[in-house]
């Protein structure tokens, strides 16, 4: 293969791929729950972190996942159902059933929003076990908008097989996240030029 035949392939392959970004933090923040649900311990937990640049505005980003609870989305490929299931919607407190699939285990489970910023940010966690939280956050640039989300899940068993279960699935998990948002990222801008 000719020089410029590999150099040409490397720079399609780089156009074609958007930034992800992985901040370091890495930890459950420490915002308060409601009181029928339980912390997620973070030494029993896998937690990841993965943003992604889009040109669209933080309205059109907050108003595209925060339907993620309320309906399945195919933007997300964790979440195989959702319904609300409180009469509070697009607030915290409200609480919807899901039905979930991390890393090939399928659960069903309530989760309560329990964060809800407009245009800012929106987190829930599960009421059940295996407890699951997200955490998104948006960051307003000049010409566009960072999303962010902090995931974790709560891996149930003795430490040496959440240690195995780390060691060998979380990147899967972080390479789920980074489909999730690339096409996040493509249902937000394609909805931004329409």
């Amino acid at each position: 293969m000719s020089r410029s035949k590999r150099k040409r392939k490397k720079t399609n392959k780089q156009a074609r791929s958007p930034t992800i970004v992985s901040p370091l933090r890495k930890t459950v923040d420490s915002t308060p729950l409601p009181p029928d649900v339980t912390r997620i311990d973070p030494k029993k937990a896998l937690i990841t972190s993965k943003g992604i640049f889009t040109n669209a505005t933080a309205e059109l980003c907050f108003g595209t996942f925060k339907q993620q609870l309320e309906k399945s989305q195919l933007w997300d490929p964790m979440i195989i159902s959702a319904w609300l299931i409180s009469n509070s919607r697009g607030q915290t407190g409200a609480i919807s059933q899901l039905v979930l699939n991390v890393d090939g285990r399928t659960f069903s489970s309530q989760v309560v929003t329990f964060r809800y910023r407009p245009n800012d940010s929106i987190s829930w966690v599960s009421r059940g076990k295996p407890k699951v939280r997200e955490d998104w956050r948006l960051e307003s640039k000049s010409n566009g908008t960072i999303m962010h989300i902090d995931f974790a899940i709560e891996l149930d068993g003795w430490p040496i097989r959440r240690y195995f279960f780390k060691v060998l699935r979380q990147k899967k998990v972080e390479n789920n996240l980074d489909r999730m948002l690339v096409r996040l990222k493509e249902t937000v801008e394609s909805t931004s030029q329409n």
